[in-house]
């Protein structure tokens, strides 16, 4: 607001000075403004249907991860952190981001790394000329219930029981960017991770094929079980849908009997000659038609070339 205030008050200065060192002699000709428009930042959201409102707003760019934060006044803050710059959609999940919900009455923030955590961050512009971004985003973050001594309280089955809160409608226009130059995504190992019926299912043997079609599978040699997603080669970046039969669908194998995809979302992050990554979920049954037997979510792949 006060960069505003500026601008009104230099260009009330300049047209006072203008008149008055003309002698009130008419003006003539044509006059073209070239005083810029003023970027104005925003950063909302809904937390649990309540608007947030941030006041202090910015988003960071050093070593190819990028961390947007939105603070009010009060202390909530929001965090989005993923690994990539520019525009493009971004899970806050897994290997590839997080996002985090604080409030100032509690030390420890709701996070989408814990168990039930979801979300997207899509950057709809990210500008190093003018150092502004803009997008949208979404999430569902949880965090541990603990007892009066700081331990998790379980229910009854032994496990960890968690507090959620979810965040919708989000949306951050024009706010400041600083970046270190970062171009590229750094590096990172090779994985193909999913639930399968909502248990960790963490590939040890990945193998692609293509011949038309890719064939991208992930095995755990422990368990016996495969995951396998198949799409045209030379797929662009953008979201498909899996199904039984087509270009795009998935199989499940564990062990005995391979499950096919008969609904369910593949999202190509990026397709090149030196990186495959993309997220997928679906679920799986024998027949095209029969009953669903297994789901699997949260599904990530990474693999260089």
């Amino acid at each position: 607001m006060k960069l505003t205030s500026f601008y009104a008050f230099a260009l009330f200065s300049f047209f006072a000075l203008l008149l008055t060192s003309c002698d009130n002699e008419p003006l003539e000709g044509e006059f073209v403004s070239d005083i810029p428009d003023i970027m104005e930042a925003s950063f909302t959201a809904e937390v649990e249907g309540v608007e947030f409102v941030a006041d202090t707003m910015y988003a960071v760019t050093q070593n190819s991860v990028t961390s947007i934060t939105g603070v009010k006044s009060n202390g909530d803050r929001i965090v989005m952190t993923v690994q990539g710059v520019g525009p493009g959609s971004y899970n806050l999940t897994g290997n590839e981001g997080v996002a985090t919900f604080g409030i100032n009455v509690a030390p420890e923030a709701f996070s989408t790394d814990n168990p039930g955590g979801s979300g997207q961050l899509v950057i709809t512009n990210y500008d190093t000329e003018n150092n502004v971004m803009s997008g949208t985003f979404s999430f569902v973050a949880l965090r541990p219930l603990l007892d009066n001594n700081g331990l998790p309280l379980l229910d009854e089955n032994g496990n960890p029981t968690f507090d959620s809160v979810t965040i919708s409608n989000g949306e951050f226009t024009d706010i400041a960017l600083v970046t270190d130059g970062s171009t590229n995504i750094p590096p990172l190992e090779d994985f193909l991770i999913a639930k399968i019926d909502g248990v960790d299912f963490e590939a040890n043997d990945l193998t692609i094929s293509t011949a038309g079609i890719v064939a991208v599978q992930g095995s755990n040699t422990v368990t016996n079980e495969s995951i396998i997603i198949y799409f045209p080669e030379g797929t662009e970046a953008g979201t498909y849908d899996l199904t039984f039969t087509g270009d795009y669908s998935a199989g499940y194998f564990n062990s005995e009997i391979t499950f096919t995809s008969q609904t369910g979302v593949l999202t190509i992050l990026e397709n090149s000659a030196t990186l495959l990554r993309f997220t997928f979920s679906f679920e799986a049954s024998e027949l095209e038609d029969g009953e669903v037997m297994h789901t699997i979510t949260e599904g990530e792949f990474q693999f260089v070339l």
